[in-house]
Formats: C-alpha cells, structure tokens, sequence
C-alpha cells in the first residue's frame, strides 16, 4: 500500500500579475480527495495574506499643490507653486472652482500664509481669480493714476503746499502720497494731449490768414487796373535802385584814383567802401529785375486781359494760378540732406507756390512742437545739476533734487493746462486777460516758496540762487527749444 499525502497531487495556486494568490477552482477541489474540513477551512481562512495587499494611492490634483506626487497643502513650496503655473490649468476643473469660490488661506503667487489682503512676502493682492473686464480697467488706471485714495492729497500738497511733496519723500513719508515720477508723467502727458486738441498753430495760421479778403471777387476790368498799378510800382522801385547804383558809380568816378572821396551827406568815404556798396546794390537791382513777383505780375495781367472785362475773378485764384506757372525759387537749406528726414521740410524744399509754404510751415511748427514732451524730459536732469551746483554744500543726494524737478515741474505742467483750457475756452481773449497772467506769474512764486522750504535757507540766499537758477535753465532752455526744432526737421 503506498504512502498517501493529501497534498500531493493539489495543483499549486497561481500568482496573480500583482503578486496576489488566486483561489483554486471550484472544480479542481471537488476532484480531490482530501477532506472535507479542510476545505472548509480554506474557506474561513483568507487566501490572501493581510501584508501582501497595498493601501490605494490617491493622487492629489496638480492644480492646488503644482507637482505630480501627492503633497500635504501646508508642506507646498514656491517651487510647487511654479511648477503648477507652468502647466495648463483647465478653466473647468473642479479645483479651480473650488478656488474661485472659497478665500485662500495662501498666496496664489508665492504661497506665503495670508494675513490680511496682501501678502507679506511678495505684495501680491488677495483677490479672486476671474475678474470681469472693467474691474482690469480700474485696477489697471489705478496703478498708474494712483487713483487709490493717495492722488487727492497729493494734488492738494501739490497745488496748495510748495515742498511739501518734496520733503515728505526725502523725509521718507512716501507711502501716503503718488511717486514723483508719476506726478511728473500724469501732468505732462495731460498738458500735451490738450496742446494737440487745442491745436495753437492752427488757431495762430486762422488769426494770420485773412479769408475775407481771399474769398472777395471783384470784375476782370477793375483787377486789370490794379494789376497795371503793381507793375508800375514794381518799375518804378526798379527805377530807384537803379538811381543808385548810378549815383555810386559817379562817385567813385569823381574820385580820379584817391583813396576816399567828400560826400555831403558822410562827409569823406572811402572808394574801397563805394565799391563794396556798389556790388552789393548791384546785386539788389538784378534780383529786381530777374524777381519772381515781377513776372507773376505779368503772368497774371495776361491771364485777366483775355476774359470778359465784366467777368467776376477772385484774385486768389489767379495769384495761385500764376504761382504754379512761375514758381518761387526756394533756398531753404535746415543742414545736409541726408539729415533732413521731415516731411514737412520737404514739402517746403519742393514747394511751387506761396500756399505750399505756408502749409508746410505750419506743418513743420506742429512736428516741432510734438517734440517739446521729450525735451522737456530731457531738460530735468540738467535742471537737478543745476540745484545740485546751487546748493553743493547740503549734502543732499542728486535724486533728491530730481525730485525736487519732478514736483516743480509737475506744478507748471497743471497751471499751463489750467491755461490752455481758459484760452480754448474764451477763443484766445484769456491770453492777454488778468487770470492768465496771475496764472503765469504763479509759476515762480510757487517755485521760491517750494524753495525756500525744501532747502530751509534765507530769503535773500534763496533769492539770489533762483535768480542764478533763471538764467542757468533759461540758456537749457533755449537750447531745448532749439533741439525741438533740428528734431522735428531730422526726424521724419
């Protein structure tokens, strides 16, 4: 009798690909012969053993802790942070309705702990997430108007209090007022958006031009006259210089080669001087003579003589007429011509007629008075030297004079606006009226007061340094106004 095991002929279990042990088949131990309590056993007892089975893993959503391992919220790093802000998030995920909808306890953009509204750490404000459009608008106009409780003390201590804008900050009391450097830019960029609405050559080319006079007609018989008289004139003022040229020659005649000569109105002249005045009046007669007003008048009287004689003309239009028939000769020469790169100064190089030149002029005084924004800013730093060479034994940092510039400026910037406004408004009587020239005069009263505030000297010191000051930045500005205009020719 051979030995029997129970176990003997018991197929091995498999092994499940995770390393779990599957229970056998129902039918495979129906076959077998072992006993019956054993299969029960089996049956009570687990298949599996407790420490083969591995806990789940969640995973933590990448939006809320920015990396792909499962994080605690308050283990994330600013290296989380931007690793989560360089993925894409989807705008419809749970989590990030979660975070629209509930105040985080931690700053979106480092992760710091969240005190109050802003961050400690980095300044970022706590606010929601998805802001509608007109909230970016005041937000944005905010943070370059200072429009955030600070900009009506500020235009307050600037109009009302001379230096007190200037000493709060070298004091270090920043915060309750708007930056310098903004002040500055809000008040210029202000006064020049309205010198190109009010636009000044243009109301300076209407007081100018006479279009009652241009647009006036009169018959073709009565212009001829006035034309004849013209060109009478023009002869008769030809005949004159030619008088005198004659007259010289005589006198150097009578000279009989002697070096000066007894003249009854200058007593003894010099014959090299007669020859000088005679080579320059020479000149004058056959510019005279050669002139182009001289043959327009002519161009003219025959274009007049071959119409109707009662025929209505207006004169501007046949001056016009005869302009584009004999065109002025133009000698206008601003430097080389690879630096003139203007518009307008070509169109005066190549203009034909009077008009032409007069609006391309008027053209080119716009371009120069669109440069005065960008030599104004360029004049500051000189305009803080100055105060710097002034007052060198202060101690004071060059910053601190250029802020100093920046609210002096800022000032003048808000009463030439306040006066632009007053002339636009009284169609230009408010330039010569009293208010807009109490208004002017505020500009350096306002400056010796900031002054004598700000470096806390004497009236007399303060006095005599702005009267240096005066002649110092009027030179600067002069030069300014200068490069305004090589600026508007250069540049096209």
């Amino acid at each position: 009798m051979s030995d029997f095991s129970p176990d003997a002929d018991r197929p091995t279990p498999d092994a499940s690909p995770s390393g779990l042990t599957t229970p056998l088949a129902p039918e495979a131990s129906a076959s077998d012969g072992f006993d019956q309590s054993e299969q029960n056993r089996s049956k009570e007892t687990p298949a599996v053993p407790a420490e083969v089975v591995e806990p789940a893993v969640v995973e933590a959503p990448p939006e809320l802790i920015g990396a792909p391992e499962a994080r605690d919220a308050d283990t994330a790093t600013p290296e989380d942070a931007q690793r989560a802000a360089e993925r894409p998030v989807d705008p419809e995920s749970p989590e990030r309705r979660e975070l629209e909808a509930s105040p985080s306890s931690r700053c979106l953009n480092c992760q710091a702990e969240l005190p109050g509204a802003y961050c400690p750490a980095c300044g970022q404000k706590d606010q929601p997430l998805r802001q509608p459009v007109h909230r970016y608008m005041v937000e944005a106009l905010s943070e370059y108007l200072g429009l955030d409780g600070r900009v009506w003390p500020t235009l307050g201590a600037l109009l009302f209090r001379p230096g007190r804008l200037t000493k709060a900050y070298v004091l270090g009391r920043r915060q309750q007022y708007v930056r310098p450097l903004r002040i500055y830019i809000t008040a210029s960029l202000f006064f020049f958006f309205l010198l190109a609405l009010i636009d000044p050559i243009g109301k300076l080319r209407n007081n100018v031009d006479s279009p009652s006079s241009a647009d006036s007609t009169m018959t073709a018989a009565a212009y001829l006259v006035s034309l004849d008289q013209a060109i009478e004139e023009e002869e008769d003022d030809i005949a004159r210089q030619r008088a005198v040229v004659d007259s010289l020659r005589g006198l150097i005649l009578l000279s009989n080669g002697q070096d000066s000569i007894a003249t009854a109105s200058s007593g003894m002249v010099s014959v090299e001087s007669l020859q000088s005045d005679v080579e320059d009046e020479e000149d004058e007669l056959a510019a005279m003579s050669s002139s182009t007003f001289d043959r327009r008048l002519q161009t003219q009287k025959a274009m007049v003589a071959s119409m109707n004689p009662d025929s209505l003309v207006r004169p501007s239009d046949v001056q016009q007429a005869a302009e584009i028939i004999v065109p002025r000769e133009t000698n206008i020469r601003l430097g080389p011509d690879w630096m003139v790169g203007s518009e307008s100064v070509r169109r005066l190089k190549n203009a034909r007629t009077s008009q032409q030149q007069q609006d391309a002029g008027w053209a080119f005084g716009r371009e120069a008075i669109g440069r005065l924004p960008t030599v104004v800013f360029l004049l500051l730093p000189f305009f803080a030297l100055f105060m710097k060479l002034l007052y060198a034994r202060r101690g004071w940092y060059y910053a601190e004079h250029l802020v100093f510039a920046l609210h002096v400026h800022a000032f003048a910037f808000v009463v030439f606006s306040v006066y632009a406004v007053m002339i636009w408004a009284s169609g230009g009587a408010a330039a010569v009226s009293l208010i807009g020239s109490i208004l002017l005069l505020a500009i350096p009263v306002y400056f010796l007061v900031a002054q004598k505030r700000v470096y806390a000297q004497g009236w007399v010191k303060t006095l005599v340094k702005a009267y240096l000051l005066s002649w110092l930045y009027g030179f600067a500005l002069f030069g300014g106004a200068i490069l305004a205009v090589v600026l508007a020719a250069v540049v096209g």
